[in-house]
């Protein structure tokens, strides 16, 4: 559509033409410039001209096209690829501490969980243990009860079982040879002094020149010399403060008092030690170097 506006020029100007043409810079640019034609009425009068803009309507569209295109556009894909780039990198660093953090997550899980199967076949090893030494304790007083009723059907006469048998015959305190099992004799030292007498000595510490710290096949089998300080064979059984331990064989729960206290039936705590070769003697007190432990039958 052609359109039109009225100019008034506010001074004379002679006229030569019937038209005129008017050239306006946009810029300093060569190909920026508007040409714009002026239609005159050949009289010498203040010139009250019209313009026709069509031309410069077309040549402004035109310019405004170019510099939205080369100039915005350009911007725009700056702020496009700028926006890119941070969020190629932001998703790239949220991607990392994720990956992290699942980790730190993954690794803490598999820790407590190896740390509870190790606790629960602690648990369960213990437990084994424990049941497969009361069934040999168990086995092993079955054995003897067995052995015992045995050897009284088919007991031979005048032979002694313990101390109170040789009681009948010698009350002096000393060295004898006694037959449990009615079987095979062992040598003890029968006390006949003490509270009636008939005890048999099972351990004695005096001059403490015998080492007590040893593994458990020592202390099941023997050692020392009956006739002074010695600990008696099998004397190992379960007693009411608990299992016999020794510096090989834990059956204190784990608490290894036989290693720190010495051999002994051991529960709850160390409240009782003789068979230390450390410190003296402990019976809910320290007691000295000497002790002498006996068992009589009833």
């Amino acid at each position: 559509m052609r359109t039109t506006f009225s100019l008034l020029l506010t001074y004379f100007l002679h006229l030569t033409t019937p038209h005129i043409g008017w050239t306006i810079p946009l810029n300093n640019s060569d190909d920026a410039m508007v040409e714009m034609p002026l239609v005159t009425n050949n009289m010498k009068a203040p010139l009250v001209a019209d313009l026709d803009v069509s031309s410069l309507n077309k040549q402004l569209k035109l310019y405004i096209d170019i510099a939205i295109s080369t100039t915005f556009t350009s911007k725009v894909k700056e702020i496009v690829e700028h926006s890119q780039d941070e969020l190629r990198t932001t998703m790239l660093t949220t991607y990392k501490e994720r990956l992290q953090e699942s980790k730190t997550v993954y690794e803490e899980d598999l820790a407590h969980l190896v740390d509870g199967f190790k606790s629960r076949l602690g648990s369960l090893f213990s437990d084994l243990t424990e049941n497969v030494t009361d069934l040999i304790d168990n086995l092993e007083e079955w054995k003897k009860g067995y052995t015992q009723t045995i050897s009284e059907k088919y007991r031979p006469v005048n032979l002694p079982r313990d101390c109170t048998d040789i009681k009948k015959s010698n009350t002096k305190s000393g060295v004898y040879t006694i037959y449990p099992d009615n079987v095979n004799g062992i040598k003890v030292y029968c006390d006949m002094d003490v509270d009636g007498g008939g005890w048999i000595v099972i351990q004695r510490r005096s001059e403490r020149k015998v080492k007590f710290e040893r593994t458990w096949n020592e202390y099941e089998n023997g050692f020392g010399e009956v006739a002074g300080e010695h600990w008696l064979a099998d004397g190992l059984q379960r007693q009411s403060s608990g299992k016999f331990s020794a510096i090989d064989r834990d059956n204190s729960g784990g608490n290894n008092y036989a290693v720190s206290h010495g051999a002994w039936w051991y529960k709850s705590g160390s409240n009782t030690w003789l068979n230390d070769d450390q410190r003296e003697n402990y019976w809910k007190k320290y007691i000295g170097p000497k002790s002498t432990m006996m068992i009589r039958r009833l």
